[in-house]
């Protein structure tokens, strides 16, 4: 559940920060230097840590989503599981995010993207 508010709220900042680059504000309170090599030097390393954390974040989940399955067949074994309750970590796991999915969708609307 944490995964996908922790999302929501990396794609929030990231997209704040980079409205205000655009706009010629600063990403940071107090600080608006007004200088364009400032605030293209501000909006390059916005754009690279919202590109490696977004690309940190993706491979993250796609691991724990592989793990799932090969953590299936094991569990499976060691507590004399049938098919069914042992798919039901899948459904669990995918449930979440439909369960975490509108206080998300709140999250986004109350801070904004």
């Amino acid at each position: 559940m944490l995964q996908v508010t922790t999302g929501a709220l990396i794609l929030s900042v990231c997209k704040h920060n980079y409205d205000n680059t655009r706009t010629g504000g600063s990403t940071m309170a107090g600080t608006n230097s007004g200088n364009a090599t400032a605030t293209a030097a501000t909006q390059q390393e916005t754009q690279t840590f919202a590109f490696i954390a977004m690309t940190c974040l993706f491979f993250f989940w796609g691991f724990i989503t592989v793990l799932n399955d090969i953590l299936i067949p094991f569990l499976k074994e060691s507590f004399d599981l049938t098919y069914f309750q042992a798919m039901l970590v899948q459904f669990c796991f995918f449930g979440a995010y439909f369960i975490v999915s509108p206080f998300a969708g709140k999250l986004i609307d109350k801070v904004g993207f």
